[in-house]
């Protein structure tokens, strides 16, 4: 899947300037500082604001942030965009609530903190809402990869839900965050960190966010891969994944978990969610294949020359390109012969919708030949047609 950039910046229904990006739990306390008393029912992390932290804060931050709790305290959300959708379907809590029954509702976003998906449901106890963060980035591309690699999709679940857990602090677990998987739209899982709210007594939705923008849970958005701190979370991330035995395969050059059990790319070794795909991103930037075995890497890296031009080719029947499969480099994937050349035909675009694109495992889409038939030459059609693929 290609990588998402974040999303549009601009003002909320009130002409209010939204929020910066928020893109720590840290900011996320700062925020809730600024507002009234806490909600009741909030599940409150176990790590406070320092004193003075918005007094550090620069002068045109500190606005923004003002403005965005003017705007809650007149009705209005103050939500991020990806939100608008949602609350104009259910102005109230109340409203969320009522559609909740007789099945819970769902709704899955991308925002600032990365992939979320919501599950408002009834209990014995009261309404609730599931919060859940999905990874996303580097993360994601581990377990989707791992998934992959596992044949025993019930070993697969069992390593992958271990390691998540295993990368939960404890004092997170024990404000109730812990790993969760939900129904997904592919054969790739839905994993992730999870935390519940009581809705009880809560009637708009900026009570509502003055609870969730104060979870535990929002701690983990380094880790989740998203927008935070992944580089620090990074050696961390890679050990967790090594120590509880899921299905990690690294490519010898440049070190990107790879499978080769991909639905587009059966027997060739490819990233996830990169737009590489097969073509390693090592020291000839996309210009030899991945592999494991540092031995089998085509030339080590220094490939003889090879005049591609030359090669018999044929046009592929989605880009035109001419392409053969005849390149000494590429073990009989059909690649092109001109450009930067490579396998990868197109590269997927962002308009379905945000959870739908989340549980994509089609990253990046190979050339075919005149004739070609099959999933993934219809997968690549409806992709072409729905303006998906470019």
């Amino acid at each position: 899947m290609g990588k998402r950039t974040g999303q549009k910046r601009g003002t909320n229904h009130s002409g209010v300037p939204r929020l910066p990006a928020v893109t720590s739990a840290q900011q996320r306390r700062d925020l809730l500082d600024c507002q009234a008393p806490a909600v009741a029912g909030a599940q409150r992390s176990s790590v406070q604001s320092p004193p003075g932290a918005l007094a550090a804060r620069p002068p045109q931050e500190l606005m923004g942030l003002q403005a965005v709790v003017a705007a809650d305290a007149q009705g209005v959300p103050g939500w991020d965009e990806p939100w608008d959708d949602f609350m104009a379907r259910h102005p109230r809590v109340a409203d969320a609530i009522a559609a909740a029954d007789p099945k819970p509702l769902v709704h899955f976003v991308f925002d600032d903190a990365g992939p979320q998906e919501i599950v408002i449901r009834r209990t014995d106890q009261g309404p609730v809402v599931d919060w859940i963060l999905y990874p996303w980035l580097e993360v994601r591309t581990f377990v989707s990869t791992c998934w992959l690699n596992e044949p025993d999709a019930a070993l697969a679940e069992k390593t992958l839900s271990a390691t998540l857990g295993a990368l939960v602090p404890e004092r997170l677990r024990d404000a109730g965050v812990s790993v969760v998987r939900r129904a997904s739209g592919s054969v790739l899982p839905r994993l992730g960190w999870g935390q519940t709210v009581s809705l009880a007594g809560l009637d708009c939705w900026s009570e509502v966010r003055g609870a969730v923008v104060e979870l535990a849970l929002f701690d983990l958005i380094d880790l989740a891969g998203s927008y935070g701190d992944y580089g620090a979370a990074q050696s961390e991330v890679l050990e967790a994944f090594q120590a509880n035995g899921a299905a990690l395969v690294m490519c010898a050059s440049c070190r990107q978990p790879i499978t080769d059990r991909h639905p587009q790319w059966p027997g060739t070794w490819v990233t996830m969610e990169h737009e590489f795909g097969p073509a390693c991103d090592g020291p000839q930037r996309g210009k030899t294949p991945h592999h494991p075995d540092p031995s089998l890497i085509v030339g080590g890296g220094q490939q003889a020359a090879c005049d591609a031009e030359s090669l018999p080719t044929v046009g592929c029947q989605q880009c035109r390109a001419p392409i053969t499969d005849q390149h000494p480099w590429w073990n009989g994937l059909w690649v092109s012969t001109v450009g930067h050349g490579g396998p990868v035909c197109g590269v997927i675009g962002s308009s379905l919708p945000d959870g739908d694109a989340y549980d994509l495992v089609d990253c990046v889409y190979p050339h075919r030949p005149p004739g070609a038939t099959g999933p993934g030459v219809d997968a690549a059609r409806t992709a072409v047609a729905g303006g998906y693929m470019r």
